[in-house]
C-alpha cells in the first residue's frame, strides 16, 4: 500500500498534477527564460531544490506552527531557501545567474511551491513530502527543459549551446548544431546573402541601399565598409590569443566562434576585425566554419595602437558581484594599463583557490570584452588577487595615489605631470585605518574627489576620468 502511494505521488508530480501543464502555474519563467535548454534546466534545478527543501522543512515543523500563522511561516521558509540558492548560483554559476536574473528571486512567488507546502507537506510526513517535492520539481524541470530545447532548436539551430555555463568548459562537446548552410532562396546572390545575415531592422535599410545603388551612378559602399581600408562599427571586433600575420588562416577559439556563429549568425564572407593584445588590429574575413569552430583569413593590418601615454595601474579591493564587474569593465574603457585585485580587511568576498580561479576567468572575459567594445588593441594586465599588505610591496614605484574622502588634497593640488600612476581604491566600506597607515608608509598619497563619498564602483571611474583629463589621453 505504501509503495502504491509513493508511486501515485511520483505520477502526480511528473504528469497528472504537473503544475506547469495542468494548472498553468509558473508561466512567467516558462515564457521568459526558456529560450535555451540550459536556461530552462538551470531554473528548473533551482526550483526543484527550493521545492524539496521547503517541503521537508514544512513537514518537520507542521505540528509546531499555529494554524493562524502557517502561511507567513511557509513563505519565510521558501524565501530563505531561495536566497541561499541565489547566493550559491551567483558564487559558483555566475554567468548563468546573470542570465536568469530576477527569475531566481521570483521563485518565492511560484504558486506551485507554496501550494505544495500548504496542500501536501503540512499534512504528510517527511518521506512523503520529500518524494512529492522531488516529483513536482522534476516534472516542472522537464517542461522547462523541453520548451527551452525546442525554442533553442527553432530559434538558433543549436541544442545545449550554453552547457559550459553549468558544467564547465569541458561541456562544449555537448552542443548539438543543425546543419549549417544557406537557404535555397539566398544561396545565389551575394547581396541577398548579406541581407539574410542582417537583423530585421537593417534589412529594410540594406534593400533601400541596393535600390539607390541601382538607380544612382555613384558608388555606394556596402554596410560594414568605409574608406581607407577601415571597417564600420557594424564589423565585429574579436580578440584571439593567436599570432596574427597578413595572409594567414587561423581557427578561432571556441568562445568567439560560438559568438560569431550562434549569436551574430555570420556566414562565409563576413568581415571581422581581429586583435591579440600586441597593439595591432587586422581586417579579416570568415572563410569557413564547422560545428564549433570558425576559420578566418587575415588581410591587412589596419592600425598599430601606441602604448599608453600615461600608464595607470588600478589596485582595487574586491567587491561583490556586479560592482566589481562594473568597475573592471569601465576602468578598461577609461584606459587603465593594469588591474590588481586586493583582498582587504573589509572585503565581503572570500575566495578559496577554486572560486578564485573561476572569478579570474570571469574577470578576464570582462576585460577582453571591454577591449573589444572600446576599440583597444592592448589588453590590460589582470594580476592574481593578493593580500593587501603583500601587494603593496609589489606595485610599481611610481606616483602612488590613494582615494580617501578624508584627505585634504585633490588631484588639482598635485604639482607635476607623472610618468605613471598607481591608483589605490578600497572595497565596500573602504580601507581600514591600519590599511591606510600601511599605504601611507608605502608611499601612497591620499587624495579626495570633491566633498562627496563615492561608491567603490564609482570612485575609481571618476578618478580615472579626472587623471586622463589632467595628464592622460583625454588631452589629445
Amino acid at each position: 500500500m505504501a509503495s502504491a502511494s509513493y508511486a501515485r505521488i511520483i505520477q502526480d508530480g511528473l504528469w497528472s498534477n504537473n503544475q506547469a501543464l495542468v494548472a498553468l502555474l509558473g508561466l512567467c519563467p516558462l515564457l521568459a527564460v526558456t529560450n535555451t535548454a540550459v536556461n530552462g534546466l538551470g531554473l528548473g534545478i533551482a526550483t526543484t531544490a527550493v521545492l524539496v527543501a521547503s517541503n521537508v522543512t514544512v513537514s518537520l515543523i507542521r505540528n509546531l506552527v499555529r494554524n493562524e500563522v502557517r502561511l507567513p511561516v511557509f513563505v519565510m521558509v521558501i524565501a530563505s531557501f531561495v536566497t541561499a540558492i541565489e547566493l550559491g548560483m551567483n558564487a559558483y554559476f555566475h554567468e548563468l545567474h546573470k542570465i536568469l536574473g530576477i527569475f531566481i528571486p521570483l521563485i518565492v512567488t511560484n504558486c506551485a511551491i507554496i501550494g505544495r507546502a500548504e496542500a501536501f507537506a503540512s499534512k504528510n510526513n517527511l518521506q512523503r513530502s520529500l518524494v512529492d517535492g522531488l516529483s513536482i520539481g522534476i516534472g516542472f524541470t522537464l517542461v522547462l527543459l523541453t520548451l527551452g530545447g525546442l525554442r533553442e532548436l527553432i530559434g538558433q539551430g543549436t541544442l545545449f549551446s550554453q552547457a559550459h555555463l553549468m558544467f564547465g568548459s569541458g561541456a562544449e562537446a555537448l552542443t548539438l548544431t543543425l546543419g549549417e548552410g544557406v537557404s535555397r532562396d539566398v544561396a545565389g546572390d551575394p547581396s541577398t546573402r548579406r541581407i539574410h545575415r542582417l537583423g530585421a531592422a537593417d534589412c529594410h535599410q540594406e534593400r533601400d541601399r541596393q535600390a539607390i545603388a541601382a538607380a544612382c551612378p555613384c558608388k555606394i559602399k556596402p554596410l560594414g565598409e568605409l574608406g581607407n581600408g577601415h571597417l564600420s562599427v557594424r564589423t565585429p571586433r574579436i580578440f584571439t590569443s593567436q599570432p596574427l600575420q597578413t595572409g594567414h588562416h587561423i581557427q578561432l577559439e571556441a568562445e568567439p566562434s560560438h559568438h560569431l556563429l550562434k549569436v551574430l549568425r555570420l556566414r562565409s564572407g563576413a568581415q571581422l576585425r581581429l586583435f591579440n593584445g600586441d597593439g595591432r588590429e587586422f581586417s579579416a574575413s570568415l572563410i569557413s566554419s564547422d560545428r564549433n569552430r570558425v576559420e578566418v583569413e587575415l588581410h591587412q593590418c589596419l592600425r598599430k595602437e601606441a602604448k599608453d601615454s600615461l600608464p595607470i595601474t588600478l589596485a582595487i579591493g574586491i567587491s561583490r558581484g556586479e560592482r566589481m564587474d562594473f568597475a573592471l569593465q569601465k576602468s578598461v574603457e577609461l584606459g587603465v594599463s593594469a588591474i590588481v585585485p586586493l583582498v582587504t580587511e573589509r572585503c565581503v568576498v572570500r575566495l578559496d583557490p577554486r572560486r578564485q580561479q573561476k572569478r579570474m576567468t570571469h574577470w578576464q572575459k570582462i576585460v577582453i570584452s571591454a577591449c573589444e567594445q572600446s576599440g583597444r588593441c592592448r589588453v590590460p594586465q589582470l594580476e592574481q588577487p593578493g593580500r593587501f599588505d603583500e601587494m603593496l610591496q609589489q606595485l610599481p614605484a611610481t606616483m602612488r595615489l590613494m582615494l580617501d574622502h578624508r584627505a585634504s588634497e585633490s588631484l588639482h593640488d598635485l604639482s607635476s605631470r607623472p610618468d605613471a600612476i598607481v591608483l589605490l581604491v578600497g572595497p565596500e566600506g573602504g580601507l581600514s585605518p591600519e590599511e591606510r597607515r600601511l599605504a601611507q608608509q608605502a608611499g601612497f598619497k591620499g587624495v579626495r574627489l570633491g566633498p562627496r563619498v563615492l561608491r567603490t564602483e564609482t570612485a575609481p571611474l571618476a578618478a580615472l576620468a579626472a587623471i586622463q583629463t589632467l595628464w592622460g589621453d583625454f588631452m589629445t
